[in-house]
């Protein structure tokens, strides 16, 4: 896993040369999970990669430990007013979901929810070095906050 989350960063990483990186915090209330995501941005498309761990907890001591979250995906921008430095934000991605121990009564979560496979969409503005972005998994109906900086700003992306 941790073979993966390195890759993962070196192409990002690897690519920051020819392009704009956005580096995000991220927060996902369903499970408590925290996180990042990083975006790097082509002329008016890119790609982003992101990671999360959290836990589940339910009524009395029931849980879900150790429910980490891998997403890739793709990335529009578009201008906002004719502004460079303000552009919408819209994505699209798949994410793959590893659960841990498992701790609840039969029937209380609906065996659908621990399909390791879904898809995310969302949306979100950057304001100059500022971006903020609202990620919704379409199957799990986890939402994602994020805050991010943009590094290497170059207003003819």
């Amino acid at each position: 896993m941790k073979k993966h989350i390195l890759l993962i960063g070196f192409l990002f990483f690897s690519l920051a040369g020819i392009s704009q990186t956005t580096v995000y915090g991220v927060f996902q209330g369903g499970d408590m999970a925290f996180g990042a995501r990083i975006e790097q941005q082509f002329s008016n498309i890119g790609i982003y990669g992101s990671a999360t761990k959290g836990n589940y907890r339910f009524y009395g001591d029931q849980y879900v430990k150790d429910h980490v979250a891998l997403s890739v995906g793709g990335v529009g921008y578009f201008n906002i007013n004719n502004a460079p430095k303000e552009k919408a934000i819209i994505s699209l991605g798949i994410t793959h979901h590893k659960y841990g121990e498992k701790n609840f009564f039969d029937g209380y979560v609906k065996d659908k929810a621990f399909n390791p496979w879904s898809f995310c969409f969302g949306g979100g503005l950057r304001m100059g070095h500022l971006n903020t972005i609202i990620v919704l998994d379409a199957l799990k109906f986890d939402v994602l906050v994020g805050v991010g900086i943009t590094f290497g700003f170059n207003e003819g992306l």
